[in-house]
């Protein structure tokens, strides 16, 4: 949660520089203008019309050994692996990671 919190103490820094005040009127007037991005370690944060963060969003899947796939959003999403859902149970997951067989409905082939 320490880039949650990293994230909207920066939104909050460059909200007070560039409204050149402290005040919270002249700040959440500089928020609510939806043209104003925010760089963080989310990306380019902004608000909408209801003071609703808009933050992008990726759904990441790891496979062994140490690679991630991007699973969405869909223009980034990787080509080289499908999402496996349902997971299959323990026994056959390590089936599927740790031997030759292959995986089939979520069973292992012999």
């Amino acid at each position: 949660r320490t880039s949650v919190q990293s994230a909207a103490i920066s939104i909050l820094i460059q909200a007070m520089e560039r409204a050149d005040s402290r005040l919270g009127t002249d700040v959440r007037e500089i928020l609510a203008n939806q043209l104003n991005f925010y760089p963080t370690v989310y990306g380019n944060v902004s608000f909408d019309d209801n003071g609703q963060a808009t933050i992008p969003n990726l759904l990441l899947q790891y496979e062994t050994p140490s690679k991630l796939h991007v699973m969405y959003p869909q223009e980034m999403k990787s080509t080289d692996f499908e999402l496996v859902y349902p997971l299959p149970t323990w026994t056959n997951r390590d089936c599927n990671v740790l031997s030759d067989c292959g995986p089939s409905g979520g069973l292992c082939d012999p």
